[in-house]
Order: C-alpha cells, then structure tokens, then sequence
C-alpha cells in the first residue's frame, strides 16, 4: 500500500513540509512516480520500528548512509487481487526485500517502467488476440525485457446478489436507468469495456455512470456491493469476495514486464519463483477464476 505526503503527514504527525524535506534527503522511505512522492506503508513501519530501537545513529557518517536501503521494489500498472496477496505475503519477509505497488493502469504501468519510475510492470494489454507486445512501441519505445505470466484470469460483468435486474450480457448495460461504474482511462480493463461495448453499437458515452471511474478492481465490487452501481468490469476473484454475481466475458492473460538489467534482480527473481510456488496455485484456486498453468514462466521477450 502506498501513501501519499498528506496522509503519512498525519501517521508521522509531521507538517507536509516535513515530509517532503524528508523524502528529498532521502532520510525516510519514498519512492517517487509520475512527479508525486510515495510512501510503501509496510517500509515505512519498518523504518519507526528501527528508529525507536535506535539502529539509525544521527552520528552515522554519510557514506555510511548510503549504504541503506529504504526504497521497494515499485510495481506500477494493472491491479490484480491475486498479486496483491502474494506481495502482501512475500512483504512478511523484509529482510527478503519489500514490494510496492502503484495502480497506474497497464499503460501508465509500462509508461513508468519505461520512465525508470518502476522495476516492473502488470499489464493485460491486447490487440488482435496477442498480449502486450503490440502496445509497447507506442508506450515504451525501446524498452527491452521478457513478459512473465502471472496468471490467467476471467473478466466480466459484476452485479449484485442474485442478479436482481436480469442482465445477461453486454448490450444490457445500455438499458434505461442502469447505472455502471468504470476503470480509470489506460487500464486494461476499461480498455476491454470498451471493446465489448464498440462490439455491440454502444456508444460508451451514453451509459449512466461511464465517467464514474475507481482505480481497482475491488472497488468496482465495493461500488456494486453499497448498491452505488448496478454493473461494472471487473475479474471473478473481486466478485467472490464481496459475494456478487458474475458473468463471464473473457479469459484473459495478466503479465509481468520485466526490464533487460533490473536494478533489484535478487528481488524480482524471488517474485517469479513465488509465481510457480505451491502456495500461490493454492491460492488462486481458493479466491477463484484463476489458471495458474503458466504462471511464473516466459511467455516472450521484447
């Protein structure tokens, strides 16, 4: 989880002047993307436990300091409620190295790998049946690396318990007083909403609640599950978890893009060997929706 200045302001009961002049002179965890300082919560609770054990001496010299490594490995792009765990779980170790996440979308994603404001990037880009290459000439010109599986998950329409309004498909979203909630612009998911829509004739301006936009896919079923909206895109996991209805309009493939010379590649090799790991098939079949066959292996480079 990331926070902002404001909010680890108010954790810190710091002035955001403060945390700014800390950020900056690089003496409390941050990263910075797309020109904004952020903070990984779990490195942050990691740097006050050291602090008030008094293992950062004021009397360190500077080239001491620089020696210490506060930054995360930075995860920019789609969402998936099935990594999030499993960065959520490979962050119990810190000592292994700590992960974090930033919900850009899968093009904003591949725009700060390419920026060097991220290590990796999640992306469900595709065009023509083929997965995220075709995009990366126009979102990241030059970028090399591989694209490692995650998994392959189902994406479709959610809508409360039991259907209680009877949609079936697509083209019942553009029904009178159907209210639907949308992914930010650049995610892949908006991008498949609108493929599906285009498919059918629907101009997707002219659905009720198409400007509504949240940045995840739980928040989606959240919105759905306070009964704020009717429909909306998202995977069958965040579905289960609030207890919605699905249904199902693709199976789709969610990738990681690795860069040619990662700068953290301990780490990141740790993340693709907890791709293949029992523990995390074991997982995708308890949440749902997922294939986890190819998970953790090359599927091409770029």
């Amino acid at each position: 989880m990331l926070l902002n200045t404001r909010e680890v302001a108010e954790y810190l009961q710091l002035n955001e002047k403060k945390v700014y002049t800390l950020a900056r002179t690089g003496k409390i965890p941050a990263v910075r993307l797309t020109g904004k300082w952020l903070f990984p919560k779990e490195t942050l609770e990691i740097w006050l436990e050291e602090q008030a054990r008094g293992s950062l001496q004021k009397e360190e010299s500077p080239g001491e300091r620089t020696k210490q490594t506060f930054g995360a490995t930075v995860i920019a792009g789609s969402d998936d409620p099935l990594l999030h765990g499993l960065l959520q779980k490979l962050n119990d170790r810190p000592e292994n190295g700590l992960y974090a996440f930033a919900e850009l979308g899968s093009a904003g994603g591949i725009r700060a790998l390419a920026a060097g404001q991220a290590d990796l990037a999640c992306s469900h880009l595709v065009e023509n049946g083929e997965y995220n290459l075709p995009f990366l000439p126009r979102l990241a010109p030059g970028l090399r690396g591989t694209v490692v599986s995650v998994a392959q998950r189902s994406q479709g329409i959610l809508v409360a318990r039991g259907n209680p309004l009877m949609l079936k498909h697509i083209g019942d979203l553009s029904r009178s007083g159907i209210r639907v909630v949308n992914r930010q612009p650049g995610s892949g998911t908006r991008l498949l909403f609108d493929q599906f829509l285009n498919s059918v004739g629907i101009d997707p301006e002219t659905l009720c609640g198409y400007q509504d936009e949240v940045g995840t896919h739980i928040e989606v079923a959240q919105k759905i599950f306070r009964m704020e909206a009717d429909a909306g895109i998202a995977c069958k996991s965040a579905a289960d978890m609030l207890g919605l209805d699905f249904i199902e309009l693709e199976k789709e493939r969610f990738d990681l893009l690795l860069p040619k010379h990662p700068q953290n590649s301990p780490v990141i090799k740790l993340l693709v060997e907890a791709l293949r790991s029992q523990n995390f098939h074991s997982r995708a079949q308890q949440l749902g929706g997922y294939d986890t066959t190819f998970s953790g292996t090359v599927q091409a480079e770029f």
